[in-house]
């Protein structure tokens, strides 16, 4: 291989392990390890961030440098980033079109012939049913945000509540949580002295405050944002018995609609389950629980019992025809 070609293939393998041996380098490559190293040395001399650790347990590892180098794909890698940014820019990643327009015209500028005609089979054989529109997020307050998750750094975000004001609060952020449609962020709420979960879409700004802090006993991030996807934006809340085991009740209600918990006191021993869920109306949490596939009762509240009553009669009724008797 020219120079050029070692320095090429050199750069596609090391991002790909935390630390290689330069026996490694050298196997790979068809090289001496003399000709590695001076490879090595030709790659830090561009700017590449190589760092080389002696000693028995060391070799050569890629570290962090200032700014991103360029990457080398190969070909599976450069048609899986291309497709994966094709699919983002349709609407999954809210808040980044922009970047994803700009990086996927870069790519398929450079594309070799070949893989150009691998990924426009791909495109045309795939149809893409457009599913809910996600709700948009500032791009500058998901990265602030994430850092003060992972460095436990307290924030400051201007929040806009379901009821439409807008409040400022000092967080303590915990979890970056993506449910669906919509992301929360789950921290503690300094002001309250409690947790809670924050649509990010309506985070207007965030910004790191500096202070540091460590979380005492977190709750499950994904435990909280269930809850108050199901329960908290509703004044209706409704408990229901349904006539499953609790992991099989888990197979139909998704976490985000209600919460199922275990039956302290099930009728004549049969196998059942609680569901506690949130709604806007009676009439609409009785047509939910319609559809699930699987005996139920609401327990309460009495409006709730009444609306399942009035449905059954109303269904009973308009299919009840001749030859039909009334149960």
């Amino acid at each position: 291989m020219t120079t050029s070609t070692r320095l090429l293939r050199l750069l596609a393998l090391m991002p790909r392990r935390p630390v290689w041996t330069g026996d490694d380098l050298a196997e790979r490559l068809g090289v001496t390890t003399r000709t590695v190293r001076r490879d090595v040395t030709r790659l830090r001399e561009l700017g590449y961030p190589v760092q080389a650790e002696p000693g028995p347990a060391g070799g050569y590892r890629w570290r962090r440098g200032d700014a991103l180098p360029p990457l080398v794909l190969d070909d599976d890698e450069a048609v899986a980033v291309v497709l994966a940014l094709r699919a983002a820019a349709g609407g999954s990643a809210p808040g980044l079109e922009d970047a994803l327009v700009t990086a996927l015209a870069k790519l398929q500028q450079v594309l070799p012939t070949a893989l150009a005609a691998r990924v426009g089979a791909v495109d045309e054989a795939t149809v893409r049913l457009p599913g809910p529109a996600l709700d948009a997020i500032d791009t500058d307050t998901l990265l602030v945000l994430a850092h003060a998750c992972r460095g436990h750094v307290a924030a400051r975000i201007d929040y806009t509540t379901a009821h439409g004001t807008r409040i400022e609060r000092e967080v303590e952020p915990l979890r970056l949580v993506h449910a669906g449609r919509r992301c929360y962020l789950v921290a503690f709420d300094v002001e309250r002295d409690d947790w809670r979960t924050y649509r990010l879409d309506r985070v207007a700004s965030a910004r790191d405050t500096g202070r540091p802090f460590r979380h005492t006993d977190p709750p499950d991030p994904l435990d909280l944002v269930a809850h108050a996807s199901s329960m908290g934006p509703y004044d209706l809340r409704v408990l229901v018995r349904l006539e499953v085991e609790a992991e099989v009740a888990r197979a139909y209600v998704p976490r985000t609609v209600g919460r199922v918990l275990d039956d302290p006191r099930p009728p004549d021993g049969a196998p059942t389950c609680l569901l506690e869920l949130g709604g806007a109306t009676p009439a609409w949490v009785v047509g939910y629980l319609s559809g699930i596939p699987v005996g139920w009762e609401v327990l309460e509240p009495p409006e709730v019992r009444a609306a399942a009553v009035a449905l059954g009669d109303a269904v009973a009724a308009r299919h009840r025809g001749p030859g039909i008797a009334a149960s």
